[in-house]
């Protein structure tokens, strides 16, 4: 019968021989995982980039229709969708909105044919 005291040295040897290969093997590029993380952000960073000077519970009600992602306590959005969000919720200009009024109003008040008013 063996030492166990024996095996136990054995088995940690080869644990410290394994770590040693793992900490000195080159690491592999960055996954798509890694990647899809970098687009997460956390929700108090969000509101420091994207939000600034808004209260809190203004963010939540602004981002109340994004997906969210929720590790432990951590409320992580999507950057591209709070960037599109943004970009959809963006006032137009003075410009653009007289060309758009132009263009309701003639096709509201286009002759359809039939008898001219007098």
């Amino acid at each position: 019968m063996e030492n166990p005291f024996e095996i136990i040295a054995r088995r940690l040897s080869n644990i410290e021989d394994l770590l040693l290969d793992i900490k000195h093997r080159p690491s592999p590029g960055p996954t798509s995982q890694s990647l899809s993380r970098s687009k997460k952000i956390d929700f108090q960073a969000a509101r420091d980039e994207y939000y600034p000077n808004i209260p809190e519970s203004t963010v939540r009600q602004l981002t109340a229709h994004l997906s969210r992602t929720k590790v432990g306590k951590r409320i992580l959005l999507d950057r591209d969708e709070i960037e599109q969000d943004q970009i959809e919720k963006r006032r137009k200009s003075s410009k653009t909105l007289a060309q758009e009024i132009d263009v309701q109003f003639a096709s509201q008040h286009q002759r359809k044919g039939g008898q001219k008013s007098v």
